[in-house]
């Protein structure tokens, strides 16, 4: 189904898309925490705050004695266990033989990735990993820290919960020096122009505790209403390190049909077991045609970036690829197509590591700018003409 496709809204007035990612939905909240005591995060910091929130999550909801999920009766039924043990349901179709799923959330953290590019080759990325562990960032006392969770589909229910683990987690410290810190309020993000203008409204704050019951759900079709319609060429930034595979091999270069291939992947999962739909595409075809998109433009580079699971007790390696590159279809109609991918996919990332804030791109209407540099290009021309 093309994103070209439209009906008219209720008022007859204006017109909406039209794309079985319309069902899609998510919560976005920014958490504001004030350090009570020094706390150091390392260059990863997105890792350290999502291992540090899931022991605390878990110390607040578990009932099950021995801790095991993969024996609990309730695991499906539990804040822990949709998020950090997300497991398919009896009768589902897809990802039957996996024992997890892809978990419903992301908790990025803004400026936590150092950035530290380089051309080395991905198998070269053990030998720079251990000098991560020194950067990062130290804040006092009195300093203040932020981070952003996204909650998709059903998962959105346990928002409440959130505070509360943090919370926990900041009284108990964080890192080798135990740095403590308090939740001192969490925002919800969004869509300019909804919710009679207030794009940040208040939903937790540490005096009051939770303010109302409004979840404040962003909806697929509100994402692509944003645009009135799609670019023949399009621009994307790939802001944190994006790790897509083809095969056994890890992209070094992005190309339009790996990235249309792994959103595919990730969105369809997403919506079946998350959002309680089936995303209805043509998957191949699909496939298929991204093929023929080029890529015009391109500015790629490695960046390498590990972290320690204590589940695995081993150093996990998530080097990706940050830069941008500019995409071009054969014609508006073609783009059109493969738009709802790319417009909601930014809001749930791509490839491995989503959950810490890795995959995360951006798109911009390269026709868009084009046209601005032409006409400013012309401007100075006519200026020296005179």
């Amino acid at each position: 189904m093309s994103l070209e496709q439209r009906e008219p809204r209720g008022d007859g007035s204006a017109r909406s898309w039209r794309h079985p990612l319309n069902r899609f939905s998510f919560g976005r909240y920014r958490f504001l925490f004030e350090v009570t005591k020094q706390l150091h995060l390392p260059e990863f910091a997105a890792a350290t705050l999502r291992g540090g929130l899931g022991y605390a999550l878990k110390k607040n909801v578990c009932i099950w004695p021995p801790g095991d999920c993969g024996r609990c009766r309730y695991v499906r039924n539990c804040g822990y266990g949709c998020l950090f043990e997300s497991r398919p349901v009896p009768g589902a179709t897809k990802l039957r033989n996996f024992e997890q799923l892809p978990r419903p959330y992301l908790l990025t953290f803004p400026n936590g990735h150092q950035r530290r590019n380089s051309w080395l080759p991905p198998e070269t990325e053990e030998e720079i990993a251990d000098e991560n562990a020194s950067l990062g960032r130290t804040f006092r006392e009195g300093d203040w820290f932020e981070c952003e969770v996204i909650l998709i589909g059903r998962a959105a229910l346990w928002f409440p919960l959130l505070p509360l683990a943090f919370t926990r987690l900041g009284r108990r410290g964080l890192g080798p020096e135990r740095g403590k810190f308090r939740v001192a309020e969490v925002r919800a993000v969004c869509l300019s122009g909804e919710n009679r203008g207030r794009k940040y409204p208040l939903v937790y704050h540490w005096r009051y505790g939770l303010c109302g019951n409004d979840l404040f759900i962003t909806t697929g079709q509100e994402i692509l209403n944003q645009w009135e319609e799609a670019p023949r060429r399009v621009t994307i930034h790939f802001e944190t390190p994006t790790r897509l595979e083809h095969g056994e091999e890890v992209c070094e270069e992005i190309t339009f049909t790996d990235l249309i291939r792994g959103l595919l992947r990730r969105l369809s999962s997403l919506c079946y077991f998350h959002c309680g739909f089936e995303l209805q595409l043509d998957y191949r075809r699909l496939v298929e045609e991204s093929r023929l998109v080029e890529m015009t433009a391109k500015e790629f580079s490695w960046q390498d970036q590990a972290r320690f699971s204590t589940r695995q007790s081993q150093r996990i390696l998530l080097g990706g690829v940050v830069g941008h590159a500019t995409y071009e279809a054969p014609c508006r109609e073609m783009m059109a197509t493969f738009f709802p991918l790319l417009a909601i996919g930014q809001y749930v990332h791509v490839g491995k590591g989503t959950v810490m804030g890795l995959g995360k791109f951006s798109v911009r209407n390269a026709d868009w700018y084009a046209g601005l540099h032409g006409h400013q290009a012309k401007e100075t021309k006519d200026e020296g003409d005179n």
